[in-house]
Parts: structure tokens; C-alpha cells; sequence
């Protein structure tokens, strides 16, 4: 089990953006937990609806939903109360007597577990196991999933900052390409072509960013 925990936490690593990572993270654990039949990761709102963010099957998404009609599920329950939450069996399960007779009536759902992605400095999201079987994930499973989930949402937010870093960097590229054709375009110096586009951006009430690429894609000086 450890061999195949590294190696899928290296697999995980080796996704170049976060839809990547969140849809090998969900593949993996099907392949890495017996008991899970399928796998999803959503985000939870602070008005408790709940969006999908990758899933291996549509029952994740309709849980999902069903989670945000009633207002009751374990997936809200672990983004909000328990960093894992385990049912070995929803229908009778108490804590959400709606959500889970439903799940299990119309989705076949029997078993779940949950996990709150979170690092030291923000929570994530949530990664949810599947079984259409009662009484699924042991100890070994539910220990196994723990590590994992760890792991993910270590992945998912080092994802993230490379996406806010490559992401700033486009922005001020194209900042500075903007700059420079004002500077060429009216003999001005950089500090000046800055405070033109920052000038435009506050009459305009548009992102500094957005002026600048639109100067640089259409050539044309953009006006108030």
C-alpha cells in the first residue's frame, strides 16, 4: 500500500495545472481504495451550495446537487464541521436522514467517505469516496485515504500558486508591452505611458490589466 501511495503521490505531482491535478486525484483514488466505485472533489460556498470539480461519474455531481438542495450531506459536514467524515451506511445514517435515503434510493449510494482538503492556511475543498456497498472502507482504507487526501490538497495548492505566479507574470508582460508602445507611439517615458493606462483604467472603471491587453491587441489607444 505505501509503494502504491508514492507512486500515486508522484503522479499527482507530475499534473501541470489544477483541473489536471483534481481529475488524476479522483482517478487514483478509485484505483488506490478498493471499496471506492467512484470519486469526486467539490468546493463547498460559504452559502452551502456545492460545486463539482471533477468527478469519475455522474452520481457524484447529483450527490452533489442533492447535498445543496437540502442543506445536509457529508460533504458539507466535512467542509465546514469534521476534517473526515465516514458513513458506512447513508441510508440510516442520522446526521442527514433526507439526504441519505435519497442517496440511497436513487443513487445507489451506500458508503462514503470524506475528506477536507485543507493546508495550513486555507481549506480547499472536499474529496469524496463512493461505494454502492454497505459497510465499505476498513480502517486500513479509511487510514490510506487520509495520507492521500493529504497529499492532494498539498498538490492542488502548490498548483495554485504556480497558476497566481504565471498568471501575474502574463500580467505585467503584457503591461509592459502596452507601455511600450505608448512610449513609442507619443515619446513618452515608462513612468508616463504607466500613468496613461492607469488613467484610462480608473475613468473606464476596468482592470489595468485588461486596458493594456487591449491596447496591445488591437494597436489602437485606448480612449475613455
Amino acid at each position: 500500500m505505501h509503494e502504491t501511495l508514492a507512486d500515486a503521490v508522484r503522479a499527482l505531482q507530475a499534473e501541470a495545472d489544477v483541473q489536471q491535478t483534481l481529475k488524476r486525484a479522483i482517478d487514483l483514488a478509485t484505483t488506490l481504495i478498493d471499496d471506492c466505485d467512484f470519486a469526486g472533489v467539490a468546493r463547498v460556498h460559504r452559502d452551502g451550495t456545492i460545486e463539482t470539480a471533477a468527478s469519475n461519474n455522474p452520481v457524484v455531481v447529483r450527490s452533489d446537487e442533492l447535498q445543496s438542495e437540502l442543506s445536509e450531506g457529508p460533504s458539507l459536514l466535512a467542509m465546514w464541521n469534521e476534517a473526515t467524515v465516514y458513513s458506512p451506511d447513508v441510508e440510516t445514517d442520522r446526521r442527514w436522514p433526507t439526504w441519505g435515503r435519497q442517496a440511497a434510493d436513487t443513487l445507489g449510494i451506500r458508503s462514503m467517505l470524506c475528506y477536507q482538503l485543507f493546508t495550513s492556511n486555507t481549506s480547499l475543498g472536499v474529496l469524496s469516496l463512493f461505494s454502492q456497498h454497505p459497510g465499505a472502507f476498513d480502517r486500513d482504507e479509511r487510514t490510506a485515504g487520509e495520507v492521500f487526501s493529504a497529499h492532494v490538497a498539498a498538490t492542488i495548492a502548490d498548483a495554485n500558486d504556480q497558476e497566481h505566479l504565471h498568471s501575474a507574470i502574463s500580467r505585467r508582460t503584457t503591461i509592459g508591452q502596452a507601455e511600450g508602445i505608448l512610449m513609442e507611439r507619443y515619446d513618452l517615458t515608462a513612468g508616463q505611458a504607466f500613468q496613461v493606462l492607469k488613467r484610462v483604467s480608473q475613468a473606464r472603471q476596468v482592470k489595468l490589466h485588461d486596458i493594456a491587453d487591449e491596447l496591445v491587441r488591437t494597436r489602437r489607444t485606448p480612449g475613455v
